[in-house]
């Protein structure tokens, strides 16, 4: 919450970015390196993941825990 205020993400996704995880086809990179470029641009200094770390297998509890813990999120669709 902020300030008595319900903030909620409209839509949360936990994604696989590894390689071995791309589709056939040649815009499998280009989507990753567009979710990274929208990370890293969104984000402000000291919260920017770099693109080693960022393209993973990232699970569902991690994602969780920075919507609902650390952040001021309060309710996400799925």
């Amino acid at each position: 919450m902020i300030q008595d205020v319900f903030v909620v993400d409209a839509s949360a996704h936990s994604y696989d970015l590894r390689e071995e995880n791309y589709a056939a086809g040649r815009y499998s990179q280009a989507v990753v390196d567009a979710f990274h470029g929208a990370h890293y641009a969104l984000s402000p200094v000291g919260h920017r993941i770099p693109r080693e770390h960022f393209a993973r297998d990232w699970k569902l509890a991690e994602t969780a825990k920075m919507l609902f813990v650390e952040s001021h999120v309060i309710m996400s669709r799925r």
